[in-house]
């Protein structure tokens, strides 16, 4: 049996959060049951939505936690954030908003709760593909370890040309010789 790998690409790209119109633009032509499946999946909308919030807490992190220091907001009140995903999670039974949080707590519960809810989405993937290998991008080993939740920013941080459209999965990142923001870019 053969199968088109851009099945495995869609599949990845609506878990990590890349945007919608994006996805539709690469995939939805020769996806468009992949991409149905997984919209109508709950637990792969669930991580799609802590991915697309930790991803941009790792993006705005300095700018979240002076807004929460100083100005007492929390993830729900900020603009950068989507408040239709905070607000369907709650719904789910997933409670990201906490009162007195900081940005490097919402870090940690993020990702324990990407760790926590990410297996709910093995059964996207074919047999033949290592889970193991899929879990990896999305869980950050050790990561309640002093400083490593830091250090994974740090690498992203200065590596985000190299993620797949700047969303930030858990690897190595090196440069393949496409710009994924180019690519954004021009599709916006």
């Amino acid at each position: 049996m053969t199968v088109d790998t851009k099945e495995l690409v869609t599949t990845i790209a609506y878990l990590i959060g890349v945007k919608k119109h994006i996805i539709e633009q690469c995939f939805d032509a020769e996806c468009h049951d992949t991409l149905q499946r997984l919209y109508a999946h709950k637990g792969a909308t669930i991580i799609r939505y802590l991915c697309k919030l930790r991803t941009t807490l790792f993006q705005k992190f300095k700018k979240t936690d002076t807004e929460m220091r100083y100005n007492l907001m929390n993830l729900d009140r900020l603009e950068w954030y989507d408040h239709d995903n905070i607000k369907q999670l709650a719904k789910w039974g997933i409670n990201v908003i906490k009162p007195n949080y900081r940005a490097e707590q919402y870090m940690h519960d993020l990702t324990k709760l990407i760790s926590e809810n990410i297996d709910a989405c093995s059964e996207l993937f074919y047999d033949w593909v290592n889970w193991a290998y899929i879990r990896e991008l999305f869980c950050i080993p050790k990561y309640t370890k002093k400083d490593v939740l830091k250090k994974e920013f740090e690498k992203y941080m200065a590596n985000i040309d190299k993620y797949p459209f700047q969303m930030y999965v858990h690897w190595i990142p090196v440069d393949a010789g496409v710009s994924f923001t180019a690519m954004e870019n021009s599709s916006a």
